[in-house]
């Protein structure tokens, strides 16, 4: 049996926490979203949700996803339901509907926000998303973040034709530390979208090429001192392109998903897609976020 890295996410190294799909409902339409085909009950009223996530009473981390989680017509009723119990929330947005008034809603609340932003110009970004994304508007909600001391975290995926090469991470980082001033910048290989998928390895030398056994949650070196810099990588068990995993660990579930409906899952529903080796046959199972 090949050991997994204890670091690795789909290991528990997150520990009890809770990922709360608030909507099936998205604006954007990315040809590589993991959850194109994914699990979408109906939503149930939201004072269902709250129940369901204060239920979990040792579960006091919760990241609130989508879909498009700004969309959800109740999400400060949501998020107003759970913060007495919970001791950490966090919200992952592609930032469309972010301008002031919603981050100043938002900073009650949370503990911390991701911004997932592809490329540094406007243009390009819209083309990934399919849908125009305001980045002026991104910027003032950030600086009241920061005003009301919200660390925020930009995911940047590595995709073919866009961030794929040294050079442009490069300006990635310079956009988010100069432009943005965001606190993090989190570098992600895309899972399970092996045709536009991008080789973390191909623009940051030195990261390991073991993933699986050595961490998939890798640092490297950033040129500023107050933003820093990760790389998620993927293994073969999420991404054919890299070398299969000869008789993985098996996935350790320490995160609950609640959905729409209120219905708790261990770790993420996903429908089969084809099976790639022998180590593929559990992807369904181990996930990466």
């Amino acid at each position: 049996m090949t050991k997994c890295n204890s670091k690795n996410s789909c290991m528990g190294y997150y520990g009890k926490c809770l990922d709360i799909k608030i909507t099936n409902a998205c604006n954007a339409n990315c040809s590589f979203c993991i959850e194109k085909g994914g699990y979408n009950p109906n939503t149930a009223d939201i004072t269902n949700l709250i129940r369901a996530t204060n239920t979990m009473k040792n579960y006091t981390n919760v990241l609130v996803l989508g879909g498009e989680p700004l969309l959800c017509k109740d999400l400060e009723l949501y998020l107003a339901g759970i913060r007495p119990q919970k001791e950490k929330i966090y919200l992952t947005t592609n930032g469309s509907r972010l301008n002031t008034e919603m981050a100043e809603m938002l900073s009650q609340y949370l503990d911390g926000i991701n911004i997932s932003i592809h490329h540094y110009f406007d243009k390009k970004n819209n083309e990934i998303y399919g849908i125009g994304i305001n980045f002026d508007n991104i910027k003032k909600a950030i600086m009241v973040f920061r005003e009301n001391e919200v660390p925020v975290r930009i995911n940047c995926n590595l995709i073919k034709g866009y961030i794929d090469n040294s050079e442009k991470a490069k300006v990635m980082m310079e956009f988010v530390h100069d432009v943005l001033m965001a606190n993090e910048l989190r570098f992600c290989e895309l899972q399970e979208a092996e045709d536009v998928c991008v080789d973390a390895r191909e623009l940051f030398p030195g990261l390991t090429d073991n993933p699986f056994c050595d961490g998939c949650e890798q640092s490297i070196e950033s040129p500023y001192q107050d933003m820093n810099i990760t790389v998620k990588m993927t293994c073969g068990c999420v991404n054919k392109t890299k070398e299969p995993v000869a008789d993985p660990e098996p996935a350790v579930h320490k995160t609950k998903v609640i959905y729409p409906n209120g219905e708790v899952s261990d770790g993420w529903k996903k429908k089969l897609r084809d099976i790639h080796e022998s180590s593929r046959g559990c992807h369904d199972l181990r996930g990466c976020h």
